[in-house]
């Protein structure tokens, strides 16, 4: 996620930035009332940091808890993006039965998956929990920046540096570099049940989120003082 392979603002960002603004955009735009969460995802798990908390009443935190995710959360050096998603699914179920979910990722799997190797979900009934799969990243491959346990530049990965997966006749292995694996992503979309949306700017984030088939009616509280003194003041 740390590839610069998007655009933001008409300027070049690696793909977590512009997914922190995309989530940005979403929380100004989502009503009163709605709760949001954060999760990071590294290795094979997706892990609860943040438990949904209600927008408005909370948008301080987290506007200033979303700035501090970054590369440095992570634990291992790999991507189980099948996995993961399971977990994300997990997760949600482990919060409540109408908790939803939005995975974000370039969907390139980190050692690469095997043959017709699915993720394990037998506890997972496919549709069971609403959500959304976003892509984010550029179409062509990119060098994979490398960083210290601090966050500090050191280089990038080199061929020697990842495992590849099996090359077929001439074609190379070309795990050390990165680009959204769409299709990929698709088929875990459709696998789990849930909606699969590519990010290219903000705005198609807030988009999904806000599609009304995820909305949920729950009873608030409305003030209708303003009906008595109408009718006071008619009197």
């Amino acid at each position: 996620m740390n590839v610069t392979d998007v655009e933001l603002d008409g300027a070049a960002v690696s793909r977590l930035t512009l997914a922190r603004a995309a989530m940005r955009e979403v929380l100004g735009a989502l009503p009163c009332g709605s709760k949001i969460g954060w999760s990071i995802f590294a290795d094979y798990r997706s892990v609860v940091i943040l438990a949904p908390v209600e927008v408005c009443s909370h948008y301080e935190e987290l506007l200033a808890s979303l700035e501090r995710i970054d590369a440095r959360m992570r634990w291992a050096n790999a991507s189980n993006v099948s996995k993961g998603v399971t977990w994300a699914v997990r997760g949600a179920k482990s919060i409540g039965a109408e908790t939803g979910f939005v995975f974000i990722s370039d969907g390139q799997e980190s050692p690469p998956l095997r043959v017709n190797e699915t993720p394990p979900m037998t506890d997972i009934r496919p549709g069971e929990v609403k959500g959304w799969l976003i892509g984010v990243g550029g179409d062509m491959p990119a060098p994979i920046p490398k960083t210290g346990s601090n966050g500090e530049p050191a280089g990038f990965w080199q061929p020697e540096d990842v495992v590849q997966g099996s090359a077929i006749g001439n074609q190379r292995n070309l795990e050390h570099l990165s680009q959204l694996r769409q299709e990929h992503l698709r088929g875990l979309a459709e696998l789990m049940g849930v909606n699969y949306q590519r990010l290219t700017a903000p705005d198609a984030l807030k988009t999904a989120m806000l599609d009304r088939r995820f909305a949920q009616l729950l009873p608030a509280e409305v003030d209708l003082r303003w009906i008595p003194a109408s009718l006071a003041l008619l009197l």
